[in-house]
């Protein structure tokens, strides 16, 4: 049973994977089966017996989904200034959450699996209408998604957007004198957020006319953050090259030209900023520029400076939905889901191609939602299709359980939806501050939610309206984020009364003993809650296992947040008000007589805790916990990353926490001494330059250590499998690497150093540093020098010598 729990949980990436392609598998089937149902009634159970298992498939991937992204924003991305986004598989970090997700995602599989087997008996095939892909073959990096610009039917309405498309079918494709004087010339496409740049861009990508004139096409999404080695890999493979091993930008470059020569190609970038400019400057133009005459460039971008730095011949922009466009575009959202759930009149009583014949369910009420809703997206399409796929619908049910307001401009609260008695999740709603906007007491009826995220809670002050939430008489609740509106000003600085505000409301937002998961985020009231004080009555919140405080500067002590009898996750993040932790985030003074009990490990502070991370926190100088204060038994992981003062791990963890496995340290400068952790098996210390030793640490297996200049005395340590040193200031390799017990040692330096060595070879006194340790690698800044070590038999290769002096 334990190897097969492992297995699976070894197997989770694999099973997000499959999921991700079912889901998008038989969402092309729903269209077709919507379409049989009324002649068929096996077609409608099965219909049925799927969406159930749709909406629960839905669940699991939004979970994942938020959970990679809070990972991606709690940890950073430090490597290069360009990112790709946020890969979905980054929620498993987590191995709490990777194994429970991964039993329910595993369950899926199999039902979905015995669902689909049906679907040849059936008769049904995919509705190629729906989902049109590109001629473009998407690459095998996270890249591939922006590089391939599949058309969904619900995203184009109205005769606007064709108008537009053929305009700028036509610019692009003219041959006027004007046109052709440069190899190739840009079109611009400008707009505010959400507005439907994209979309557009996408219907003149996939035009007829586009496709015979130009034999090689390439769509880019040129985000804020984007790597540019990536980008250039994908846009090779695009324009049908092979990369190969190649990782060097100019060798990157180098190649693209070649492919791109004397070829007419249409390249679309999309999503341009002021600050992407250089991507074209920099690295795209010296290799775009050798296409052949009559090439186009099409850039998207919602800053008119970014078209002119392109010096675009055209610049289209994009404008808001009539109300008539707006009204088709959310009841099309509803017919491509295939939930069944009519919004089938315009405001002007026009018929929407008799989507569902409205006395199908309770329709005034939808209407009624549905015009507002319209409304409030003041014309704007993403907002738009970010909230009208949500009106589900059976027989006369409203059955709305998801709706999100994040990454829209949609701040108010439509008044119909408090009929919507089923609703379960909730993201990203912002109460008002004034009688005409959303308030917190809308929630009151939603005795349903299970999942409640709520955005720039500054605005509420009235604590009545906040007891109106009713949040503790939610029974299903498990999932709660407060979050106030970051970057207004210094928190610290605030006036005293905005901060007694923010501390009066939040406590009279007591949450239901059925939460498991709290986030807390740039709260700047000097005190937490105090329903987190469970005090006597720790079974208050006895179900509550994950706690992410996050850019919370204000409050200078933690409440008792070992009494929490489940909790197995806590992250603080940004605590920048907090100087000592002590024996208060143990107990508090009616619990100190747990000092003297008999060691129960179900009755120590934080009984259940696997994970604590503390980040940014640069005000903390000590930690105090004592070793006579049995706590934390169950500890797997720790991190303490940007906390310059801390001088030293306190006494209590190297005593009581003896399943701590996994430690991790960053930049706690005034640190000295890493010792005496009998159980630790992994170990990253980076950026601590005032230590000097690590030692005794027995079961170690790995050690990464990153940037510890000082770092002299490296004892007592089971000789471990493998071993990384960084460091780009060393100017030789450090001696406590002579007595180092590693069976494989990884060190990335300078050019400079890796040259040296190199070059001193055998029975030299930096070969006798590392001479006793099976393998090593070496590798400079960019890894374009290596060298590598096997001590029997011996063996030692490098590149050093040919491209040393490149």
């Amino acid at each position: 049973m334990v190897a097969e729990e492992v297995g699976m949980l070894l197997g989770v990436p694999g099973e997000i994977e499959k999921l991700g392609r079912t889901v998008h598998d038989i969402r092309c089937l729903l269209s077709d089966a919507e379409r049989k149902q009324t002649k068929s009634q096996s077609i409608k159970r099965w219909l049925l017996e799927l969406k159930d298992v749709m909406y629960d498939a839905d669940d699991i991937m939004d979970i994942c989904q938020i959970k990679a992204k809070e990972r991606s924003e709690h940890h950073g991305n430090s490597s290069s200034k360009f990112d790709c986004g946020i890969s979905m598989l980054s929620c498993l970090g987590n191995p709490v959450f990777a194994h429970k997700i991964g039993k329910q995602i595993k369950k899926l599989n199999s039902r979905l699996d015995e669902i689909c087997k049906k679907k040849s008996d059936l008769g049904l095939t995919e509705w190629r209408d729906v989902v049109e892909q590109s001629n473009v073959t998407p690459g095998s990096s996270d890249l591939s998604r922006k590089t391939n610009p599949s058309i969904v039917l619900a995203d184009i309405v109205g005769d606007k957007i064709e108008e537009d498309r053929a305009m700028l079918v036509e610019s692009i494709t003219a041959d006027g004198e004007e046109s052709v004087k440069e190899n190739i010339s840009a079109v611009a496409i400008v707009g505010m957020p959400g507005i439907g740049k994209s979309t557009l861009a996408k219907k003149v990508f996939h035009d007829p006319e586009i496709q015979r004139e130009f034999p090689l096409r390439i769509w880019v999404c040129v985000t804020q953050n984007l790597k540019e080695v990536q980008l250039l890999k994908c846009i090779i493979r695009e324009a049908g090259g092979d990369h190969g091993v190649a990782e060097e930008k100019s060798e990157l470059k180098s190649l693209l030209d070649r492919i791109i020569q004397c070829k007419k190609f249409f390249l679309v970038l999309d999503d341009v900023w002021r600050e992407s400019e250089e991507v074209w400057n920099g690295l795209l133009r010296d290799a775009m520029i050798n296409g052949a005459r009559g090439s186009r460039l099409l850039v998207t971008t919602r800053d008119d400076k970014v078209a002119r730095f392109f010096h675009a011949t055209t610049t289209h922009r994009v404008q808001k939905l009539s109300d008539k466009d707006a009204w088709l575009l959310l009841a099309k959202q509803d017919r491509v889901g295939g939930t069944g759930v009519a919004l089938a009149e315009d405001p002007n009583g026009a018929n929407l191609n008799g989507l569902v014949a409205l006395n199908e369910l309770d329709s005034e009420t939808l209407k009624d939602i549905g015009f507002e809703l319209v409304k409030k997206c003041d014309g704007l399409p993403l907002a738009i299709i970010a909230i009208g796929g949500v009106l589900r619908g059976r027989g006369k049910d409203i059955h709305l359980r998801y709706f999100s307001f994040d990454d829209t401009n949609v701040d108010v609260f439509p008044a119909g939806l408090r009929k919507l008695k089923k609703l379960t999740h909730l993201y990203g709603f912002q109460p008002g501050n004034n009688c005409s906007s959303s308030s917190l007491d809308d929630l009151g009826t939603l005795s349903l939610l299970s999942i409640l995220l709520l955005d720039s809670l500054e605005n509420v002050t009235d604590i009545n309206v906040a007891k109106e939430a009713n949040l503790k008489e939610k029974d299903h609740l498990k999932r709660l984020c407060f979050s106030y509106s970051p970057n207004r000003g210094c928190q610290v600085s605030k006036p005293i009364e905005e901060k007694k505000a923010a501390e009066d409301v939040l406590n009279a937002l007591s949450p239901p003993p059925s939460l498991e998961i709290l986030q807390i985020i740039c709260y700047f009231g000097n005190q937490l809650p105090y329903w987190l004080h469970v005090g006597a009555n720790p079974l208050k919140l006895k179900f509550l296992r994950y706690i992410l405080i996050e850019q919370c500067e204000c409050f200078s002590q933690f409440p008792p947040l070992g009494l929490l009898p489940n909790l197995d996750y806590l992250s603080v993040d940004g605590a920048k008000s907090v100087v000592r932790i002590g024996r208060e985030f143990l107990f508090d003074d009616s619990h100190d007589q747990i000092k003297t009990r008999v060691n129960h490990s179900s009755t120590l502070p934080f009984s259940q805790l696997n994970v604590l991370h503390f980040d940014d926190m640069p005000c903390w100088v000590e930690w105090l916990w004592d070793d006579r204060q049995p706590a934390m038994p169950k500890l797997k992981e720790l991190y303490i990353g940007d906390c310059p003062k801390l001088n030293s791990l306190p006494k209590g963890l190297l005593c009581h926490a003896t399943f701590l496995e996994v430690l991790r340290i960053k930049a706690v400068e005034q640190l000295k001494s890493v010792e005496d952790l009998r159980s630790v098996k992994e170990l990253g210390i980076e950026d601590c330059s005032n230590l000097e030793r690590i030692s005794n640490l027995p079961n170690l297996s790995f050690i990464n250590i990153e940037g510890c200049s000082n770092l002299k005395i490296l004892e007592n340590l089971k000789p471990c499998y493998r071993m990384e040193l960084k460091d780009y200031k060393m100017k030789t390799l450090p001696e406590y690497l002579r007595k180092a017990e590693t069976e494989k040692l990884t060190i990335r330096s300078t050019k400079k150093l890796l040259v040296m060595i190199t070059s001193l070879g055998v029975g030299s006194s930096e070969w006798q540093k590392f001479e006793h340790i099976s393998r090593v690698k070496f590798y400079s800044r960019n890894e374009f020098l290596y060298a590598t070590y096997q001590k029997t038999p011996f063996r030692f290769t490098t590149n050093v010598d040919s491209l040393a002096l490149r």
